[in-house]
């Protein structure tokens, strides 16, 4: 017959406070019976039996070990950490109270045990939002730490600290707040002056798109003319979305400098870059005469003439959009009246629309003039009739923004 071996040691314990609850049922022999269960509790006390109970005068980590004896005089040990922990982790909230709009925050507390902490987070939220929970992270010794980045609001955030150790034992602070301040300054963009050169008594439209995190509260137009005498005016109130404008009439000639300032309701301010328009003595060219084939073939060049005069005398540019994304741009100079002739080629069937405005050598421009095209879908012929032609004398005016 094989001679089996010793037996086998194992336990479980609960844990209540600090009297933990060993059970050594799990414990067996092959052969026979195991006639005893002898305890180490590695506090120096010892205790025999299946089921025993024992009670630690302190908090601590215990190696507690089991010898059991067979009925051939075997035995065998096992040795496991008993934690007894009955008391919760210590927590000093080191947080501000204080918090920027868009800024990161982070939440912080030194939090210790008597043996170890096993986790410790922040559950937060805004004064009318949902709570929120983060988990800090032992950066470094006792230090725990979490950064969050303050949403675009001031609304105030309530927080409390929640730390556990392994024993679960758990502990957490007052319920505090923190004051949410606005130290982003508001944002001034895309800021025109339209036209960048216009005749004595014209308007110029002057805008900026401005926005904050929070709200705008004022925004400015500052302005330097050329007898260095400044003007500021508030365009609070003339607004179209984002976009805050000033369109007005001046009657100074020469170049005029202007800003943008803004302020939100924080009490943040900013302004703008300078920028410059200039108000120039003389009358703007005359709107573009289009002159070519209103009927045209796909994929064919085609010419067209394009003349304007100015009052001056002075030479033209000319800018003309064919109306399929292809665009000349300032083309020229060449002689008031003066005729002259480009091609375009059309690739796609359809209606399109030329339009084109002149500019003088002084920089002033001249309303858009129009001539639709058509590449029709049945191209038998091109039209080359007196009829085809037509020379566009309307206007067709851009809306402008007027405040008077």
């Amino acid at each position: 017959m094989t001679e089996y071996g010793p037996p086998h040691a194992d336990f479980t314990h609960t844990i209540d406070d600090k009297n933990v609850s060993f059970d050594a049922s799990r414990s067996y022999d092959y052969d026979g019976t195991i006639v005893s269960y002898e305890w180490d509790f590695d506090d120096n006390a010892t205790g025999t039996g299946l089921l025993i109970n024992h009670t630690y005068s302190e908090d601590g980590i215990y190696n507690v070990t089991l010898t059991v004896t067979d009925d051939d005089n075997k035995n065998d040990s096992t040795v496991k950490m008993v934690i007894v922990d009955s008391i919760p982790p210590e927590i000093t909230d080191n947080t501000p109270s204080v918090g920027y709009t868009g800024d990161p925050f982070t939440f912080n507390a030194t939090v210790t045990d008597n043996v170890q902490v096993y986790e410790v987070i922040a559950a937060y939220r805004y004064e009318n939002g949902p709570v929120l929970n983060i988990d800090l992270n032992n950066t470094d010794g006792d230090y725990w730490e979490a950064t969050i980045i303050i949403e675009r609001t001031l609304e105030k955030i309530y927080y409390q600290i929640f730390a556990w150790d392994f024993s679960d034992n758990e502990n957490h602070t007052d319920l505090k707040n923190i004051t949410i301040m606005d130290n982003d300054l508001p944002e001034i963009t895309d800021v025109i002056a339209d036209p960048e050169v216009q005749m004595i008594d014209g308007y110029v439209n002057i805008s900026a798109v401005v926005t904050d995190n929070i709200a705008v509260d004022e925004v400015y137009l500052y302005i330097r003319y050329p007898d260095s005498s400044v003007k500021n005016f508030s365009i609070t109130g003339n607004k179209i979305g984002d976009m805050y404008y000033s369109n007005r009439a001046y009657d100074q000639a020469g170049v005029h400098t202007f800003h943008i300032w803004a302020s939100d309701t924080s009490g943040n301010s900013n302004i703008s870059e300078d920028n410059t328009f200039e108000i120039v003595l003389g009358v703007p060219p005359e709107i573009p005469q289009i002159r070519g084939p209103t009927e045209v073939k796909k994929d064919t060049p085609n010419p067209y003439e394009f003349s304007s005069t100015d009052p001056d005398g002075d030479d033209v540019y000319y800018w003309i959009e064919w109306g399929d994304d292809d665009t000349e741009e300032w083309i020229g100079p060449y002689g008031s009246g003066e005729v002259i002739t480009v091609n375009h080629t059309w690739s796609e069937k359809g209606d399109y629309e030329i339009r084109a405005k002149a500019k003088d050598t002084k920089g002033l421009e001249s309303d858009w003039g129009y001539l639709t095209v058509t590449v029709p879908k049945n191209q038998q012929s091109q039209s080359e009739s007196s009829s085809s032609i037509k020379i566009i004398q309307a206007v067709k005016t851009t809306t402008k923004i007027t405040s008077r």
